[in-house]
């Protein structure tokens, strides 16, 4: 008898699973509501650019990736290019990609982009984030950026992404300030 098994969402780690159990020998029936593949990894066209569903991006210890696309056949398509962030504060874009950048934005004062510099300094030199996963993230960087820092650059995505902000675990963000200077 068959084995058979219905995934749930045609997004990356849906379309991973759905690969693995196919290899293991399983009858995969795949759902997606969307009239495509890619759940937020997709992206769609604005005028006459193609602009990405939601933010992603991979990092350098992202091995599952590595590993699916390797299995794919597909490791040579990848291609690293520099990033460059911005960060759009009370009606202006600032560029947010390097310290000399941290060091320019005005929006907040001196004492809060040098607490900045220094939690990304500390995310960058210590790869032990397990400790922080009981830890709640809204207070863990209030306590390191201080509230004004928080509110200008935390703030803003915390409530747009974190409806539920007590359950947010500083284990999420640890690694973010590292990537964003």
């Amino acid at each position: 008898m068959e084995r058979t098994i219905g995934i749930v969402g045609g997004g990356p780690a849906g379309l991973a699973l759905a690969d693995d159990m196919s290899r293991a020998g399983w009858a995969v029936t795949l759902l997606e509501a969307a009239p495509e593949l890619g759940g937020l990894a997709r992206s769609f066209t604005f005028g006459d650019i193609r602009i990405e569903r939601y933010y992603h991006f991979l990092c350098s210890g992202d091995t599952g990736y590595f590993r699916k696309l390797h299995e794919l056949e597909l490791d040579h398509s990848l291609c690293w290019r520099p990033t460059k962030m911005g960060f759009f504060y009370h009606g202006r874009m600032y560029p947010f990609s390097s310290v000399a950048d941290l060091l320019r934005f005005d929006g907040i004062s001196l004492l809060g982009r040098l607490r900045y510099g220094l939690l990304a300094l500390r995310c960058s030199l210590s790869e032990d984030w397990r400790a922080l996963d009981a830890v709640p993230a809204e207070s863990w960087l209030i306590r390191m950026l201080g509230e004004e820092a928080y509110r200008a650059t935390w703030y803003p995505l915390v409530i747009t992404k974190m409806p539920t902000r007590s359950c947010w675990s500083c284990s999420w963000s640890f690694p973010t300030p590292m990537k964003s200077i």
